[in-house]
């Protein structure tokens, strides 16, 4: 009897020492997932944070484009303009060229013409 009272006491203590470790490592596993948890949640904030700044800087760099894409279209507009008008000013140049070289051309020459030569 007193070796059977000694195993059930030995037993009980077994499982009074196995149930508390089974409590600890189960208190360690819920401490772990919770810090797990609360570094989730901090890494979403961070990417969250980082997310948003990098909207913001997204957004600056599409307005610089705009802006960028809008003084090109005007340099353009302002050298295509100045090309026409260059354009035009050499056509009517040109055209007064022409006017005068014709009016060069029609004027009747009034010198006399040399006498031909006797060539013996």
């Amino acid at each position: 009897m007193l070796r059977v009272r000694d195993e059930i006491r030995m037993t009980i203590a077994y499982y009074q020492t196995l149930y508390d470790s089974c409590i600890a490592y189960g208190m360690r596993m819920a401490l772990r997932a919770e810090q797990r948890r609360l570094d989730m949640q901090k890494k979403i904030k961070q990417l969250e944070s980082e997310v948003s700044e990098l909207t913001r800087t997204l957004a600056e760099y599409k307005q610089g484009c705009e802006r960028a894409e809008a003084q090109e279209a005007e340099r353009r507009a302002a050298a295509a303009e100045d090309y026409r008008l260059r354009i035009e000013a050499q056509r009517k140049k040109n055209a007064e060229l022409r006017a005068q070289l014709e009016a060069l051309l029609s004027v009747p020459n009034t010198a006399p013409v040399p006498a031909t030569l006797d060539v013996q």
